[in-house]
């Protein structure tokens, strides 16, 4: 071991020491010096195995956090990605039947819970208004068949009848539907009767004057059909009763 030269009352470091001088005085006069080397091999080993011991304990707690995080999202994790499965699964198939599963009873579980009994709700409604959209089809069907039969049964009526009828607008320009009874008295076709005016000119002139005064209240929509006997101008000329 080499001294070091004198230095002034300190610590001084040097490349693995740590040399610390005190100067011993007598009378007001430096008489010596005291000298203490320190070793910092031992300092700077601990430090190293203080810092693999660290570097370990940082090692082991990031695989416990891994170990912890994996179980964490089978707890947490995975029940969210499932209710958010199923929330895509209602909003694309609009299948109210799905239900989200659920792992505990925890305020997960009892949010599961809330959108489960919400889907059973809508599903019971959903299914009333199928219900409901179900009968109103089988009415639709029903009332068009009634209807379809009253029209037949209307048609039969119109074409057998002895007396002659026609369908007219209130303005009494056009006739919309005539039957055959009409078309044997006035001679004139179903084509024919309607154009504009058909009705006066198969019509005879002093009739038709009295028939449009008794008309008047059916034009003013104050009553929905009349009946009137008059006479009528066949093609061939003679005059018919009708």
């Amino acid at each position: 071991f080499v001294f070091p030269a004198a230095q002034p009352t300190g610590q001084h470091w040097r490349v693995g020491h740590l040399d610390t001088f005190k100067n011993i005085e007598l009378a007001g006069e430096v008489i010596g010096a005291v000298y203490l080397a320190t070793d910092l091999g031992e300092i700077r080993r601990r430090i190293w195995r203080y810092a693999a011991i660290v570097g370990v304990l940082l090692i082991a707690c990031s695989l416990v956090a891994l170990g912890l995080a994996s179980r964490l999202q089978k707890i947490i994790s995975q029940p969210i990605e499932d209710l958010a499965q199923t929330v895509a699964t209602v909003a694309t198939e609009k299948n109210y039947a799905v239900r989200a599963h659920k792992e505990s009873d925890d305020e997960l579980g009892r949010l599961i819970d809330g959108f489960n009994e919400m889907l059973a709700q809508i599903q019971v409604r959903d299914a009333a208004l199928q219900r409901t959209q179900d009968e109103l089809e089988t009415r639709v069907v029903q009332r068009t068949s009634q209807l379809a039969q009253a029209q037949a049964r209307f048609k039969f009526i119109f074409d057998s009848v002895p007396v002659g009828i026609s369908l007219v607008e209130a303005d009494d320009v056009k006739q919309h539907l005539i039957n055959p009874a009409h078309e044997r008295i006035t001679g004139v076709s179903a084509a024919e009767a309607s154009r504009p005016g058909a009705f006066q000119r198969a019509s005879h002139p002093d009739d038709y004057r009295r028939q449009m005064a008794l008309a008047q209240p059916f034009i003013r929509n104050e009553v929905d059909h009349y009946s009137a006997e008059k006479r009528y101008l066949h093609r061939d000329g003679t005059v018919v009763w009708g």
